[in-house]
């Protein structure tokens, strides 16, 4: 053999053995690859849009065509897969979903076999857009993920079910979740009271002012259990404002959240409507300096919160919630702390009943709705408990702060309170609130629950099957410990029954997923007391 023809072949074989060591190394290096029994094919399987979400999750989205598979697995490395990462099956989905959770109309919500990451889709099948949550990440780290149909799949170009199909890679690193600054108010215009929400993966907190035109850093709260503070370098007449950000430390390095929205605060005389005098239905025997301490809260909550052009209901809504928010109940009794007034709500951030059904009233007389402080009487079932009744577009409702009732009608009020009282003298709230555009969605929706549940060649088996542990017609009495004992079962009430009724003057009731609960003889007089307007999902 000549000379140059040993030296060509040398330099292929060495090629050869480079090529092959280094195809070793990617395997080994990498832990997951795509072999021979794999392949990657973005128009089956493409996942994109990755981003830290709240509590340091990840959030992925995919487009997932279904070939003739069984489920699809979710991998993930620790680290980027560029960087030495091992891509390891973290969780797995059957692509036909058996126990979808309703979040709304027309999207559902699945977790994975092993609880980790939760799939959002648009039907009850893992297919089309999705969104998937990483649940188990950890703030500061960066991830890769890759989906991979988990069963062999059809190969059209060899046509044999004999290769897998895998998706491109993505890295995403978790974030810390930004904190909530809920709290931002003064009670004698010399100092600046901060409260902000808790984050679990937080180490501690940072908090920066605006003042001169600037931001500058304020104080470090170096416990994560710590989620107020004072600003004491405050002069009045000057208006402030202030954010937060939360940090962890990761190998002595700290790891920021984004800084949370802006809360503005002028330290002037308090200036909002409302009854500010002693013997005031805030709180009848709160002095001057209490009453003061409320309206600059309240006074705050207007600047901070409410905007030019909200309707009746936003306003309405942002008061329920910020008082929902910063308060919680007073266990310790309505004597301590002023429990049972506005000042016990929304400064000290405890209440009762009376002292949320103050407060409301408070928020709403600065924000211009009508509102009405509500009462119970000695003949009433509940005499001691006390609400509001609030004015919107024109109706009047009932809110119940602390019970979390919010624009109800008096028979719905009535049954989820389980108080009757003297409406003689008050307006009537005879209806619950509910736009057109959701009594639509509503009645759309649960069309669309119907017509699959019917069309479903699991019905029948499932009915023979209920039949034989649920005999006869049920009535909704009876009914209700055996909805209650059956997680998150959706039932088709007011408007959805009507679908479902039949020649027997009977509703068959069924699971979402539908498995065949009972029938429910029609003008059973408990019927209204289980399946309200509102309550979709029995818990």
């Amino acid at each position: 053999m000549k000379l140059e023809e040993r030296k060509q072949n040398s330099f292929i074989q060495k090629s050869i053995f480079l090529l092959i060591i280094m195809t070793l190394w990617i395997c080994l290096g990498t832990g997951f690859t795509v072999n021979a029994a794999q392949r990657e094919d973005t128009k089956l399987l493409k996942i994109y849009d990755g981003k830290s979400i709240e509590a340091s999750q990840i959030q992925f989205k995919a487009e997932v065509a279904t070939p003739d598979s069984n489920r699809i697995d979710i991998y993930r490395s620790e680290k980027p897969v560029s960087q030495g990462g091992k891509l390891e099956k973290l969780d797995s989905f059957r692509v036909i979903g058996d126990f979808w959770e309703v979040l709304g109309d027309n999207l559902y919500m699945n977790y994975g076999d092993n609880f980790k990451v939760q799939c959002y889709s648009h039907d009850t099948c893992v297919e089309g857009n999705l969104t998937f949550v990483d649940t188990t990440a950890k703030a500061g780290h960066q991830y890769s993920y890759r989906l991979v149909y988990g069963d062999m799949v059809y190969d059209p170009d060899s046509g044999e079910y004999s290769v897998e199909i895998v998706s491109n890679i993505i890295d995403v690193k978790a974030n810390l979740q930004t904190p909530e600054l809920y709290k931002c108010y003064s009670t004698d215009n010399k100092t600046v009271n901060l409260s902000w929400s808790y984050i679990a993966q937080a180490d501690g907190y940072r908090v920066y002012r605006y003042d001169n035109g600037k931001w500058s850093f304020l104080k470090n709260v170096k416990k994560r259990n710590v989620i107020s503070t004072t600003d004491k370098n405050v002069q009045a007449g000057k208006t402030y404002q202030y954010r937060v950000l939360a940090y962890r430390v990761i190998k002595g390095k700290n790891i920021y959240s984004s800084k949370s929205k802006a809360r503005k605060i002028t330290l002037k005389t308090a200036t909002v409507k409302g009854d500010y005098q002693y013997g005031s239905v805030y709180g009848p025997y709160l002095d001057a300096q209490h009453l003061a301490q409320v309206r600059s809260v309240v006074q705050n909550f207007k600047i901070n919160y409410i905007r030019k052009g909200m309707s009746d209901y936003d306003r309405v809504l942002t008061a329920y919630n910020y008082l929902r928010s910063n308060c919680s109940y007073a266990y310790k009794g309505w004597q301590y702390n002023y429990a049972n007034t506005a000042w016990g709500a929304l400064v000290y951030g405890e209440a009762q009943c009376s002292g949320y059904a103050r407060a409301m009233k408070a928020l709403c007389d600065a924000i211009g709705v009508d509102c009405r402080y509500v009462h119970a009487d000695s003949k009433a079932s509940n005499p001691s408990h006390q609400w509001n009744q609030v004015r919107v577009g024109g109706k009047w409702y009932i809110l119940d702060a602390q019970s979390g009732g919010f624009l109800l009608g008096s028979r719905t009020w009535k049954k989820k309170a389980g108080t009757s009282w003297d409406t003689k003298g008050l307006p009537t709230c005879s209806e619950t609130f509910e736009s057109d555009s959701m009594k639509y969605k509503r009645i759309k929706h649960h069309k669309k629950i119907y017509k699959r549940i019917i069309k479903s060649d699991r019905v029948e088996r499932e009915k023979k099957k209920a039949r034989e542990n649920i005999a006869g017609n049920y009535s909704a009495s009876l009914l209700t410990k055996e909805i209650r004992g059956l997680r998150e079962a959706t039932v088709e009430m007011k408007v959805s029954l009507k679908f479902r009724k039949e020649k027997e003057n009977r509703y068959y009731v069924f699971s979402f997923y539908g498995i065949l609960l009972a029938t429910i003889k029609q003008g059973d007089p408990d019927m209204e007391s289980i399946f309200t307007e509102k309550s979709y999902i029995l818990r």
